[in-house]
């Protein structure tokens, strides 16, 4: 008994250091503190999309992949509270009880990002009433550069910083 109420007592206190990586970091409320040191282009495109985007502003941003969640995808709708068309599917689903929305809006997402077409990508931007559009190394990680290259045509850059760009319709 008394090594199951010790083992009881030593974990919080252990796991807690750990998890705090042992109080070596800056102590913050700011829950996006991080952000700052891990991703410094997002921190500040996040800080600039907060400041300067209207109230009834969508961002579009590359979505979550499938069912998969706890991932960093979806981040400056989450941070920002600016809406976006899919953050994260699984997520949706689970509140939803079905993932009809996000398997109709996936598609549209991915030929927004893939298509050379500025037509076909403005059309689905009207159809979901996209202001931004954030192209940063999530989505240079999953849309090849001759589809995100073309937000340049028809779209002003609003803001940069490093690999990040957001593009204002």
């Amino acid at each position: 008994m008394v090594l199951l109420v010790t083992g009881g007592v030593v974990y919080p206190v252990l796991a807690t250091l750990d998890k705090a990586n042992y109080f070596r970091d800056e102590t913050t409320l700011n829950g996006i503190e991080w952000i700052s040191r891990s991703y410094p282009n997002d921190y500040a495109a996040l800080m600039w999309l907060g400041q300067n985007a209207p109230r009834n502003a969508v961002v579009l941003e590359a979505p979550g992949s499938g069912f998969a969640a706890y991932q960093y995808t979806g981040r400056f709708s989450a941070l920002t509270g600016i809406p976006t068309l899919l953050g994260w599917g699984g997520h949706q689903s689970q509140w939803r009880g079905n993932y009809e929305e996000p398997a109709r809006r996936e598609p549209d997402i991915d030929t927004i990002f893939n298509t050379l077409d500025p037509q076909t990508a403005q059309s689905l931007m009207d159809r979901y009433d996209v202001s931004f559009v954030v192209v940063g190394s999530l989505e240079r990680e999953r849309y090849p550069a001759s589809g995100l290259n073309k937000f340049g045509q028809f779209m002003t850059p609003v803001f940069q910083s490093g690999d990040v760009i957001i593009y204002q319709r």
